[in-house]
């Protein structure tokens, strides 16, 4: 396997902080010791050496390893080390209430650099050249008087909120795939253009079955009354293709 030296440096984070009228709780947080350690195992990848050098506001990943295949198995290890130090570090907070502490990687500033005889295949020097790229999105928005005659607030008002200021995909996917349920599964002039699951008649007895057992009825008594004969995913599709969307793009140029 080639051998990498790869220096990662990473933040120390709050999840949230608490801000009310009057009052502002914060939580801050700083690594108090370095590590140096050789020939150790961490988490599956055996490390020459590693080092954990304490920062101003976080630290800063250094090692050497033959553990990995490639780039991208490095990356899938940052991926792991991340959740695994953020976790032992919220296990050990006191108190997360002004914030959960984890750590987040700088992936932009993180060298990955195999080392001269692994990339030349024997003792002789050798080049390693990288370059990366950096965007910035600048986006102008407006609020007119008109606007605030109709705005709105409920419950997939807030989810959507919720899911704005999220900071990772997965979060924002929570919030906002339940609002997709809302839309494609309760929202009944929407089925209207489904075929249901079932018809008014077999509505019907079932109902007068469920009545017989009122307190299990309760549970379950909604989910039928919007259920179609397609599946979710098949109305999305259509729903999609209807106003148009058709096909999907990454920046990367892929597609689905």
């Amino acid at each position: 396997m080639p051998t990498f030296n790869i220096e990662a440096p990473f933040a120390l984070r709050t999840s949230h902080n608490i801000v009310e009228h009057g009052f502002k709780g914060e939580s801050k947080f700083e690594i108090t010791n370095a590590v140096d350690a050789k020939n150790i195992d961490v988490l599956g990848v055996i490390w020459e050496e590693i080092k954990i050098v304490p920062t101003p506001n976080g630290g800063l990943l250094k090692g050497v390893s033959s553990g990995f295949q490639d780039e991208n198995e490095v990356l899938n290890f940052l991926v792991r080390f991340e959740s695994a130090v953020s976790s032992h570090f919220g296990l050990t907070q006191g108190n997360p209430h002004y914030g959960g502490v984890f750590i987040e990687i700088d992936l932009y500033a993180l060298q990955i650099t195999p080392s001269a005889s692994s990339s030349s295949g024997g003792g002789a020097a050798a080049m390693h050249v990288s370059d990366s790229l950096a965007i910035e999105i600048s986006t102008s928005l407006s609020l007119a008087q008109a606007d605030l005659d109709k705005l709105r607030f409920n419950a997939i008002v807030d989810l959507f909120f919720a899911g704005s200021r999220a900071s990772t995909p997965e979060a924002k996917f929570l919030n906002w795939f339940i609002i997709i349920e809302e839309f494609v599964e309760n929202n009944m002039p929407l089925n209207k253009n489904f075929e249901l699951l079932f018809s008014e008649i077999e509505r019907a007895e079932i109902k007068n079955f469920g009545a017989k057992y009122p307190k299990k009825w309760g549970r379950v008594a909604g989910v039928f009354e919007t259920r179609t004969e397609k599946s979710r995913h098949e109305k999305l599709s259509e729903i999609l293709h209807a106003i148009g969307v058709t096909e999907v793009k990454s920046v990367l140029g892929g597609g689905f």
